[in-house]
């Protein structure tokens, strides 16, 4: 996997920050930018930029704390903050997140760009095939621990009820003596005839 770090990114912690995309990116999903944020109460250390969403990464442990899909971006700027740079804010659907203060100035331009492209983005099309392909084919491990929802069974590998109820253990077992040749057709015939005329009456 191809992905660029901002200045600021350690090359000790690129091969964590790697590892933890490989398996969080969803099928075609491409990481363009990864940069250093600080954001001491939340914690969070990176913010990862695809071209669908925008992933905010924590630091101990390394995990993926927000996951903004571009198409729920409604506003996104930058705010100076004494000590700490320019800080990312985003506003969604959901409501407003503040994504950590960039650590390189240099990183704001492209980062500025990416936003922009997130406010552009309209169409949730690519995104939503991509989840579903990754839920489908069960190699997506959604963030937060979220479990995958069970494959549902093939027709073929059901399992029939099982027979509990006398009259359904009668029948079972006049088939099994017929299918071993202790009843002939004529007496299986005759007592299956006999079971289900006492359902009937």
């Amino acid at each position: 996997m191809e992905v660029r770090f901002g200045a600021k990114v350690k090359n000790k912690r690129q091969d964590a920050v790697l590892e933890l995309l490989s398996v969080t990116l969803l099928p075609g999903e491409r990481v363009a930018l990864v940069v250093k944020t600080n954001k001491v109460r939340g914690l969070l250390e990176f913010l990862a930029f695809t071209q669908w969403r925008m992933l905010s990464l924590g630091r101990n442990p390394l995990d993926v704390v927000h996951e903004i899909d571009n198409v729920d971006v409604v506003s996104a700027f930058f705010q100076n903050q004494a000590f700490s740079g320019n800080s990312v804010h985003i506003s969604t659907r959901d409501g407003a997140l503040d994504l950590g203060a960039l650590l390189e100035v240099s990183d704001k331009g492209e980062v500025r760009s990416l936003l922009d492209a997130a406010l552009a983005c309209s169409d949730p099309q690519p995104l939503a095939a991509a989840r579903a392909q990754a839920l489908g084919g069960g190699g997506y491990t959604a963030p937060y621990g979220t479990p995958e929802p069970p494959e549902a069974p093939h027709v073929s590998d059901r399992v029939p009820p099982p027979l509990t109820t006398p009259t359904a253990l009668e029948l079972a077992e006049l088939g099994a003596l017929h299918a071993g040749g202790i009843l002939t057709d004529e007496e299986f015939a005759m007592a299956k005839a006999a079971v289900i005329s006492r359902i009937a009456g």
